[in-house]
């Protein structure tokens, strides 16, 4: 709730809070858990990356928030912030380890989801980090072959320098 509501300063108090308990000698500690998941099926990272706290997000993996975490529905944060296309959130994840090779339930890579909603940013970032540029679409097209077929120059232009 102090992430949905934008209280960091709550936040901070909470990451430092469950520092100091692992460190305790006495096993009285209530150690906050920062891999649940609200009704809606949001990690508190999710929830810090919706609502622009990357300062928190930065410190969520180091306190057991897991970066590639599978919703309910077959997504990762990672597929969630590209298909949000907004670059920010993806090359947050890329930076600190998002898993590059989880599919989604529909078998969508990253890079797929990166070509799909014109984020050459994001599918350089991806393509750096060494995703396997040789996985089909549900139709049997390569990723460099979907960035041509829809007039994509720029993200074309991005694989042909970076994954081939």
């Amino acid at each position: 709730m102090t992430i949905a509501y934008n209280h960091p300063d709550v936040v901070s108090v909470i990451l430092e809070q469950k520092a100091n308990a692992l460190h305790a000698t006495n096993n009285l500690q209530i150690i906050p858990d920062f891999s649940l998941k609200d009704s809606r099926d949001q990690t508190v990272l999710g929830l810090a990356l919706w609502t622009g706290m990357h300062t928190i997000a930065a410190q969520l993996p180091g306190s057991g928030a897991c970066i590639s975490d599978t919703m309910s529905d077959g997504q990762t944060l990672l597929h969630m912030a590209t298909q949000r296309q907004d670059s920010k959130n993806p090359l947050f994840l890329l930076e600190h380890q998002a898993d590059l090779n989880v599919r989604t339930q529909d078998g969508e890579t990253a890079l797929q989801l990166a070509i799909r909603n014109q984020l050459p940013l994001v599918a350089d970032a991806i393509c750096t980090r060494g995703a396997d540029t040789s996985v089909p679409d549900e139709k049997g097209n390569p990723p460099l072959w979907l960035t041509l077929a829809n007039n994509l120059e720029d993200v074309a232009s991005t694989l042909w320098l970076r994954c081939e």
